[in-house]
């Protein structure tokens, strides 16, 4: 299966052409197991393509499914992810929904435009299950972070745009968790500066460093 895939996009074919001939040759006969064909699709055909050209027809049906679809499969992912079911459930519940129900009944080259919006567009794919996950209540996450707070200012402080490359930068913060002995901790550390990362992006400086 893996070089049917890896053949479908080395060949003259554009983007979506692709995943129209993967559709038609792994998934239009509707097996038991094509949830698992679905899931092997979408976590190796991530590569890139020198023809980008579609077809007029391939690419008006492609915008008309696009704008009929993809806001409900994008919230309809998300919505399967937060319940963080383990892969194999998570696929299957993807491929019944978008393949196999009333709500999706289309010709073999529209189904491939599906398949091309969840390998390509969706956010949240490929899905990785969560495992080990640690919640907190806020009262605990605060005396927490007051007991790390030194460290915390450090690694604050070096977030603050001193270097010129993100290794660098992600080497201090490393060097500061390292020292950082309890797992609650450590937890509540990182937890801490992608909070504080994620502000910043939100706020868009406009730097962008590798």
């Amino acid at each position: 299966m893996r070089k049917t895939i890896e053949d479908a996009f080395t060949t003259e074919r554009s983007i979506v052409d692709a995943y129209v001939f993967l559709y038609k040759k792994l998934l239009s006969a509707r097996n038991e197991k094509d949830y698992l064909v679905l899931q092997q699709i979408i976590e190796n055909s991530h590569f890139s393509f020198d023809k980008e050209a579609v077809s007029s027809e391939l690419e008006e049906k492609t915008m008309i499914l696009g704008a009929k679809y993809f806001g409900f499969m994008q919230e309809y992912v998300h919505l399967i992810a937060r319940d963080n079911p383990c892969q194999e459930a998570f696929y299957q519940q993807i491929y019944n929904e978008f393949f196999c129900s009333d709500l999706f009944k289309l010709s073999d080259m529209e189904y491939g435009i599906i398949l091309f919006f969840l390998s390509r567009s969706v956010r949240g794919l490929p899905y990785y299950q969560a495992v080990d996950t640690v919640k907190m209540s806020d009262e605990q996450f605060s005396e927490t972070a007051d007991a790390i707070r030194p460290e915390l200012n450090k690694a604050y402080y070096m977030l603050d745009d001193r270097f010129d490359s993100l290794t660098e930068e992600a080497s201090q913060l490393y060097n500061i968790s390292e020292k950082i002995e309890d797992k609650n901790k450590v937890i509540v550390f990182w937890a801490s500066v992608i909070g504080r990362i994620r502000k910043t992006s939100e706020k868009g400086d406009g730097s962008i460093r590798k």
